[in-house]
């Protein structure tokens, strides 16, 4: 009996990166007309949610370089979504908060998230989508996750 030749197709790396890739594609499409790149969500986000309020918070809870925080914060100030406000305490630090349009462009990215999720899982069900996630944190696990605490 021959033994099934193994192809790239039958690499987990394969479907994984096919299935990152098509999740990133469906959610820059979606964020186009409000002007913010995927990075640029995710710093939004994180110091909406990940209570960061420095770049270099921002910077360990994604997983970035603190000279790509500091570009995409740059993008993130003139579009007037964050101000940096000086540290009162510390001079050479810098506080980011969202401002009004920000919270609103951010609500409204959060909107295209979750639809980009819903369209990714929309051929499993409920129970099969939970079940995924939780495959994919326990393969991960928490070696690979930004800490939890700043």
């Amino acid at each position: 009996m021959a033994t099934k030749k193994y192809t790239v197709k039958d690499s987990l790396g394969f479907w994984i990166t096919t299935l990152a890739r098509t999740i990133e594609q469906d959610f820059e499409n979606r964020i186009v007309p409000y002007g913010v790149s995927r990075t640029g969500y995710a710093i939004l986000s994180s110091v909406k949610n990940g209570n960061c309020s420095t770049p270099a918070c921002v910077a360990t809870y994604l997983g970035v370089g603190r000279a790509a925080v500091t570009r995409h914060l740059d993008r993130l100030e003139k579009s007037e979504f964050i101000a940096r406000i000086k540290n009162d305490e510390d001079k050479r630090s810098l506080q980011i908060e969202l401002t009004n349009e920000g919270k609103k462009v951010l609500s409204s990215l959060m909107k295209e998230s979750q639809n980009t999720n819903k369209k990714v899982l929309e051929k499993i069900n409920n129970r099969e989508a939970e079940s995924l996630l939780r495959t994919i944190k326990t393969i991960i696990g928490d070696d690979y996750l930004p800490p939890k605490k700043f």
